[in-house]
Parts: structure tokens; sequence; C-alpha cells
């Protein structure tokens, strides 16, 4: 078959196969013949092609070359199995590209990050409410008793109390500064407990 025939089957310009035998991508046995009047060996010619042509660029085609069906080898041949773990890993580097973009997006986290930072969150969240039993709320309960109030004044005051140590979190959460209410709030409860020294 002549080169401009050849191009034809396979969907590409005369000067693609030219390129193609400049590059030694067609070569050997796909050739019949030398020079500008050299035939193409279809059948060689379209075996030597798929694993030297660029499988994205390839996919990218209108008639991709590889898999098109024009009489290459017979399915579950080398060159088959050659070009599947081609597509694979290719397939395997886009997904790992996609999941590092999410990642550095913030849509994304590796599990084992999400549960160290977990476990982080919840153990401030569980120091800053003892820090607050043993602080706010012993003071809060300490007034009340002195004043005489019943259950039900003492748990408003208790609930309305934690809801300033949830706000405060809240806060400290929403600032995104990384730190602990603890840290955030130690200067507040010594100036609290100084002033009720006072």
């Amino acid at each position: 078959m002549t080169k401009g025939k050849f191009a034809e089957l396979v969907g590409r310009s005369p000067a693609a196969v030219s390129g193609w035998i400049r590059e030694g991508k067609l070569h050997g046995n796909a050739l019949v013949g030398e020079g500008r009047y050299a035939l193409v060996n279809v059948e060689v010619a379209l075996q030597q092609l798929g694993p030297a042509l660029d499988l994205g660029q390839q996919l990218a085609q209108s008639r991709p070359i590889i898999g098109g069906g024009t009489g290459a080898e017979k399915p579950g041949s080398d060159q088959e199995r050659l070009l599947k773990a081609r597509a694979d890993r290719e397939e395997l580097a886009l997904q790992k590209e996609r999941a590092e973009a999410a990642e550095a997006s913030g849509r994304w986290m590796l599990t084992e990050a999400a549960m160290v930072e977990w476990s982080r969150q919840l153990a401030e969240l569980v120091h800053a409410t003892e820090t607050w039993l043993v602080t706010e709320a012993a003071e809060e309960c300490a007034r009340a008793a002195a004043s005489g109030a019943g259950p039900k004044e003492l748990g408003a005051i208790l609930r309305r109390s934690y809801t300033g140590l949830r706000q405060r979190l809240a806060d400290v959460a929403a600032s995104g500064a990384g730190k602990t209410s603890h840290d955030v709030s130690d200067d507040d409860e010594d100036a609290d407990l100084e002033g009720t020294a006072e």
C-alpha cells in the first residue's frame, strides 16, 4: 500500500506517515522498498505504530490508530497487553494528579491525617471542658450556693456559662487560629480568678 493510502487508512496526513518513517516508528518489514516510492506493509506497520505512538495523543484523535480495528494484532496479543498497561499507567497517573490537586485545594484529606486532626481537636475539646468545669463552673456553683440559689437556678447558671464556653470554642474554630480554647482563655481565666479574689 502506498504511503498516501496508508495515511488515509489510519486517518492521518501523508506528512505524518513520512514523519513516522523519519523518526523510526515505521521501519524494517513495515516498509517495502526504499525512498519516496517505498510501500507500507499495513499489518506490520500497525503493529509497529501501536507501542511507538503516544497513547494520550492517539486517544485525543477522532480515529486513534491503536485499537481502531484496522487490522492490528488480534485481541489478547502482546501489543494489546502493552497498550492496556500503558493506558492503565496513564489513568493511574491522572487519578494521582487529581487526588493531589483535591488534597491541595482542601477538598480531600488523607484518612490518617484526618484521624490525627480529629483526635487532636477532640482532645482540645475535652481539655477545654474539663478546664471550664474546675474553673468557671466551680465559681458559678460557689456564687449560686452563696446566694441561696436552688437547683433550677443553678442549672440555668451552668447552662449560660457552658454556652459561653461553646461560643469561645466556635470563635476559635472559625478564626482558624489553631489555638485551643484553653490557650485563648488562660489569661481570661486568670483575670477572672483574680477578679473573684478581690
